[in-house]
């Protein structure tokens, strides 16, 4: 297998074999290196029945690898994004995901995007002080690691959201999870997006937005909070379990009603800040 880097001597298109450091097009297994240019990369004619070992996107490169409204299908292993000086928009498969470093955008503007059409089973977000946009047909595992000016907006398009590990950063989800561990950052449900489990220990955040449920949230450290307060929908937040081991939980000034099914068991020294409007049930 090759390792083949990308030179944009001769224009922007994939499939020119002159834009290759072997003039010749990469192919299945090869690891692939964006780390020179300023060229956009876009792609005459199809590539997504070819699986690159690798896809490296380092600091050299200051082009765009798709754009928010056509991205590129790329298929590779594993990919790593470990540039802030790059747009990238792909729409490909990927065992690993690795972004150490994000071009500075918005949550409402991103500049790293993966589409529908993407499969990822890891994302590691690992730095970066932008945003990125993930409306993957499938996202097994999320992690959020150091990465504290980081934000991850998950849409209501993803798909098999099972894992996500967090310690740092904002991730915002508009589609339902399995499991979270959250020792840092914020996790915010929106839309209907519920979750199974919620861990929240350290200096953990959750932001329950949404009409969903959460069938088990146990806040576990003095630093947590479990918050419904900025919850404007016409239904409000459920959470079904509630274990209050310490820290917070805050459902004041929320314009929805929160309920907690089966009330909030109290296992140790927590606060409760409820809205005094509403009855909540504590054993």
């Amino acid at each position: 297998m090759a390792v083949v880097t990308w030179t944009g001597t001769t224009n922007g298109d994939w499939n020119t074999t002159t834009n290759w450091s072997t003039d010749a097009l990469p192919g299945a297994g090869d690891d692939v290196i964006f780390n020179t240019s300023s060229r956009d990369v876009t792609i005459s004619s199809s590539v997504a029945g070819t699986t690159y070992g690798s896809l490296k996107i380092l600091d050299g490169f200051t082009g765009s690898l798709g754009v928010s409204g056509t991205k590129l299908e790329v298929m590779a292993t594993s990919l790593l994004i470990a540039t802030d000086a790059a747009k990238i928009h792909l729409d490909g498969h990927h065992t690993t995901a690795i972004i150490t470093d994000i071009h500075p955008g918005t949550a409402a503007s991103p500049n790293v995007t993966f589409g529908t059409s993407s499969q990822i089973t890891t994302l590691r977000i690992t730095g970066g002080s932008g945003a990125v946009e993930v409306a993957s047909a499938g996202l097994t595992t999320t992690q959020m690691l150091d990465a504290p000016r980081a934000t991850l907006s998950i849409l209501s398009t993803a798909s098999s959201v099972a894992t996500i590990l967090m310690d740092s950063g904002t991730i915002t989800t508009a589609e339902s999870i399995t499991t979270a561990d959250v020792s840092g950052g914020s996790l915010e449900l929106t839309g209907a997006a519920g979750a199974t489990t919620v861990n929240l220990t350290g200096s953990g955040t959750l932001r329950h937005n949404s009409t969903g449920t959460v069938a088990t949230l146990n806040v576990f450290d003095r630093a947590c909070l479990a918050t419904t307060a900025g919850n404007s929908t016409s239904t409000g937040a459920v959470f079904t379990t509630t274990n209050l081991f310490d820290g917070q939980i805050d459902e004041r000034n929320g314009a929805a009603t929160t309920t907690f099914s089966n009330g909030i068991v109290v296992n140790g020294a927590g606060t409760i800040r409820p809205d005094v409007s509403r009855t909540l049930t504590v054993t």
